[in-house]
């Protein structure tokens, strides 16, 4: 049974069943950078309950900071929300700060009343902050979560295997997806050079995807035999590219 999706049962058995991690972000801005407070270098790993910060804004000018505090686990699961992405309510805060000021007094004195929140558990699309594949699932489902099922392609951090969990995984795999179906167009050939994501592993997050697009040229004989049907099926990829509608 598939559902009426056109998908393999093996294929719906690891969308349905794949782990999926329970991380959360709460970004805090404050009007002093972390080194105001007591010295404090802007990190810290604490584990009741669990909570990782660092400080986002190293490197940028300004007396301000924010603060990333990083939770996962029961506590990524245990934020009270209406809505996964947004500004972070009372509720969110408050605890944080307490815990917070455990390492950094005068924390909750040096924040400016700005905090957002990303609790990717109660995001209805996503399920959860990335995979987090369960015992089994390794050995199952690595490498065969990315391939194609017929004509449909996947792409995320799940199905890459250079960066899984990672934003580059994403890159990556949407360039592999775009590149798939580039060529499933028919009489498309993709350039074989590297990944920009992967070629170019020091470039700003920023410049990672735009750095080196994707080049999509005909085959010799596509281009001889259907010059027109072929420059108009690379238009569309192209506007795919661009629009990320592909991947």
């Amino acid at each position: 049974m598939n559902g009426g999706s056109g998908l393999s049962p093996r294929k719906l058995r690891c969308i349905a069943e794949l782990g999926v991690a329970t991380n959360a972000k709460l970004l805090l801005q404050l009007a002093v950078r972390p080194a105001r407070l007591g010295g404090w270098n802007g990190d810290s790993v604490q584990d009741v309950p669990e909570l990782v910060v660092w400080e986002s804004t190293l490197g940028q000018p300004g007396p301000g900071s924010v603060l990333t505090l990083y939770t996962g686990g029961r506590a990524g699961t245990a934020y009270p929300v209406s809505t996964p992405h947004g500004p972070a309510p009372a509720g969110v805060v408050e605890p944080a700060f307490r815990q917070l000021e455990r390492v950094a007094p005068g924390a909750r004195r040096a924040w400016n009343g700005r905090a957002f929140l990303d609790a990717w558990v109660h995001d209805r699309w996503a399920g959860g902050s990335y995979a987090a594949f369960l015992p089994g699932q390794l050995t199952r489902w690595w490498g065969f979560i990315g391939r194609s099922d017929g004509d449909v392609h996947f792409a995320g951090e799940h199905t890459s295997t250079r960066s899984q969990g990672f934003l580059n995984g994403a890159v990556e795999s949407g360039e592999r997806a775009a590149r798939e179906v580039a060529v499933k167009l028919g009489g498309l050939e993709v350039s074989s050079q590297p990944l920009s994501c992967c070629s170019q592993a020091s470039a700003a997050p920023s410049t990672v995807a735009s750095s080196r697009p994707l080049s999509i040229v005909p085959s010799r004989q596509t281009a001889e035999a259907h010059p027109s049907r072929l420059n108009g099926r690379a238009k569309r990829v192209r506007r795919s590219l661009v629009s990320g509608a592909i991947g």
